[in-house]
């Protein structure tokens, strides 16, 4: 079933923008890109008929059970910065590691020359379907994720189409194929459960499942089939370690977008914390598969990784007790985020949009509390070094 699957892309989105090209109003399809709308707002007029064609006859389905969609938002508002550390020291590594599925991300080449962009957009998508209201009709999170399912299939046109892309379909099936949009949306709903609890976070099962059960809804409206989308938390672990074993190897790609990832997470932590981002991924990843990717090891590395997942777990225990533990630890998150967005916007206002309410709820801290952070921190490596 795998291998048909590596032969199929995603029929409706690849249809309109084949149209699209065909009648050269790509130029229209990019600003409607570029425009922040939200889910109920009207099309504009401008876009070509294909478009609105596929925009309206593929509409975010109704969930038969808001409540869980409130559930799965209400444990992105309590974990949102665990979430998106997973997304870049986890999520990003393990999609390098699928030798055939990189191929893509390699071809589009600014992703590994700006893997800001890359981790960025993937951290916007999730922002925006996550943060409560954003899949009603108020919200971001549908136009965002039908933005996306878009790109994906103006990649795969320029793939098909460009001659200096030489795309071996026989050997790499589709680009961006359903094998591995279904390996994609694990990483946002399985491996964000997981990432959790390798933290430390005290997920309930209940918050677990609709967490695990609102992403596959979002899944549906990326355009994966619904054959390939699991069930269940268990089930979705058995076609993790099944697609894992059909396509993880070691490449030449992989290894550079690694690297480039982990260039970029060092140079955005704050000082002294550079160890962080890849103590993590070895926190996340297999011994086997973190080695091929090129991602260092050591003591300092494994102690950073130690020390964030004991105040990890201080998020679900006693903040009050210890709350500086906590904080350093949203804090050290948010302040990598913020880095990477002051390095790669500049002035420009709208490149990324992290919500007040988000912000300030993962914050908690005044200034004054957060220097005392940072020298409990600094006596602590001192101490170490």
């Amino acid at each position: 079933m795998l291998d048909a699957m590596r032969l199929v892309g995603d029929p409706p989105a690849d249809a309109a923008i084949e149209a699209i090209f065909a009648a050269g109003q790509v130029k229209d399809v990019q600003a409607f890109m570029s425009r922040l709308m939200t889910n109920d707002a009207a099309l504009p007029h401008s876009i070509p008929p294909a478009l609105r064609d596929f925009i309206e006859s593929n509409p975010m389905k109704p969930f038969a059970d808001p409540s869980c969609v409130e559930a799965a938002q209400n444990l992105f508002l309590d974990h949102g910065p665990e979430i998106l550390i997973t997304l870049g020291c986890y999520a990003l590594p393990d999609a390098y590691a699928a030798r055939k599925g990189v191929k893509v991300l390699h071809q589009t080449a600014y992703l590994a020359k700006r893997p800001n962009r890359r981790l960025f957009r993937t951290m916007q998508m999730v922002i925006d379907v996550m943060e409560p209201g954003g899949l009603g009709p108020h919200g971001y999170g549908i136009r965002t994720v039908q933005k996306v399912r878009l790109m994906h299939a103006a990649v795969r046109h320029q793939l098909h189409h460009h001659k200096s892309a030489k795309w071996d379909e026989l050997f790499f099936g589709v680009p961006i194929n359903q094998e591995d949009l279904a390996g994609t949306l694990l990483t946002f709903s399985f491996l964000s459960i997981d990432g959790l609890r390798k933290l430390g976070a005290n997920i309930s099962s209940e918050a677990a499942k609709a967490y695990f059960d609102t992403w596959c809804g979002i899944g549906r409206v990326l355009g994966v089939q619904p054959e390939m989308i699991p069930e269940s938390l268990e089930a979705a672990a058995e076609l993790k370690e099944i697609i894992s074993r059909r396509q993880f190897a070691p490449s030449d790609e992989g290894r550079e977008m690694t690297q480039a990832l982990i260039e970029m997470l060092e140079k955005n932590s704050p000082p002294l914390l550079e160890c962080i981002p890849t103590g993590l991924m070895r926190l996340f990843i297999q011994a086997e598969i973190a080695d091929y990717l090129g991602i260092p090891t050591g003591r300092l590395q494994d102690e950073m990784a130690s020390m964030v997942v004991g105040f990890a777990k201080f998020v679900d225990r006693d903040l009050e007790e210890s709350h500086w533990r906590a904080m350093f630890f949203r804090h050290h998150i948010l302040s990598l985020i913020e880095g990477m967005i002051e390095l790669e916007a500049g002035n420009r206002q709208d490149f990324f949009r992290l919500p007040t309410n988000l912000h300030s709820n993962w914050r908690g801290a005044n200034p004054d509390s957060e220097a005392g952070v940072w020298r409990h921190l600094e006596n602590w490596i001192v101490s170490r070094v």
